[in-house]
């Protein structure tokens, strides 16, 4: 299985739509995440799970069986680590495979131990006029976010 890393919401969808049709892939979404006062707790929470929602049913779009994760760090916290840690903790699980991940994380993808292929992002200019299509279908699931005409 694929994993496919994304440090904005809808990364994968936007650079990964090909591969999303393809085949089943385990999506990480990687975000920062302030810990809330009680007072706005549960607001706070309820927005993220609203997000989580939107975000989960947009890759629904694509195929029936992906698997959506979420890694959320604090802020001040050494990304770096927690994402190697995590990484090479699925990897030693059997999770995936081959891992696609945005080209500045390369550093750390590259130092994981074990036998996986690495596949950075493609760009985006080199997707079909269907590709396109099922990249605006999916993201008209984000109310926040506007797809714009190329």
């Amino acid at each position: 299985m694929k994993m496919i890393l994304s440090e904005v919401e809808p990364g994968a969808i936007l650079y990964c739509a090909d591969l999303l049709n393809a085949e089943k892939c385990l999506i990480t979404i990687i975000y920062q995440s302030d810990k809330s006062h009680w007072a706005s707790a549960l607001c706070e929470r309820a927005f993220q799970e609203q997000r989580k929602f939107e975000i989960y049913r947009a890759y629904k779009d694509f195929r029936d069986d992906h698997v959506v994760d979420y890694l959320a760090y604090q802020p001040n916290s050494d990304i770096d680590q927690i994402l190697a840690a995590y990484l090479q903790l699925k990897i030693m699980l059997g999770a995936f495979s081959e891992l696609v991940y945005p080209k500045n994380l390369e550093y750390i993808c590259s130092k994981l131990i074990g036998d996986i292929k690495l596949l950075p992002y493609s760009t985006p200019d080199i997707f079909s006029p269907e590709i396109k299509l099922i990249q605006s279908k999916a993201l008209q699931r984000f109310k926040s976010i506007k797809v714009k005409a190329q």
